[in-house]
């Protein structure tokens, strides 16, 4: 049975959607509305327990708004297009040939590690997203029951989380551009362990 996706409670239905840049573009319709403002567009994010959206607009002209949704696909696209271009690193995947034998038996924290590629989405699937540095998590953990891994992204030496099961395995020869990455961000974590030392005044 088909299910209607709205927009909250404004009435209006979702007609199109476009999931990019870790977010979704919306194109919706209320063929009731009073004030003639029958499309719809905006992003949403969801964080997993609430919904939010954003930028919202809305028109009484079908196409005006379908060129506003898809512009707004279009520069996400040229959005992230412009940061994988900027870093000048190379996109080939990762396949299981170039890591060890994924093993949940083997505690992988403080090893660097190749993600599966479809746990990205399509615009993100790039050699240089999978590969992260582990440092906790009880899924790091060899036999544990928990399954949160928490990295940093080599690329960008941004912090996230991913699943164990999504773990393509340990990578067994880096790139160099990898190894300059993982200097400095092991460097970065030594310095902000340090610093809550102080902070915490137990430093020795």
């Amino acid at each position: 049975m088909y299910e209607k996706r709205m927009v909250s409670n404004t009435g209006y239905e979702v007609i199109q959607s476009m999931r990019i840049g870790g977010k979704e573009i919306l194109l919706a319709e209320n063929m009731r509305a009073e004030d003639g403002q029958i499309y719809f567009v905006c992003g949403y994010r969801e964080n997993g327990i609430i919904g939010e959206y954003s930028q919202a607009v809305t028109s009484g002209d079908y196409l005006e708004t379908v060129r506003e949704f898809a512009g707004r696909i279009n520069d996400e696209a040229e959005r992230i297009r412009a940061e994988h271009t900027a870093r000048g690193l190379p996109s080939d995947l990762f396949t299981a040939e170039q890591c060890y034998l994924h093993d949940y038996g083997e505690d992988i924290e403080g090893k660097v590690i190749a993600m599966k590629a479809e746990v990205f989405s399509p615009e993100y699937r790039r050699g240089d997203n999978q590969l992260v540095l582990v440092t906790g998590g009880f899924g790091a953990h060899a036999n544990s029951r928990g399954s949160a891994v928490y990295c940093y992204h080599l690329n960008n030496g941004e912090h996230t989380r991913f699943e164990r099961r999504e773990v393509l395995g340990v990578v067994k020869d880096l790139p160099d551009w990898a190894k300059e990455r993982l200097t400095a961000i092991k460097a970065r974590i030594a310095a902000e362990h340090a610093k809550s030392k102080i902070d915490r005044g137990d430093a020795r």
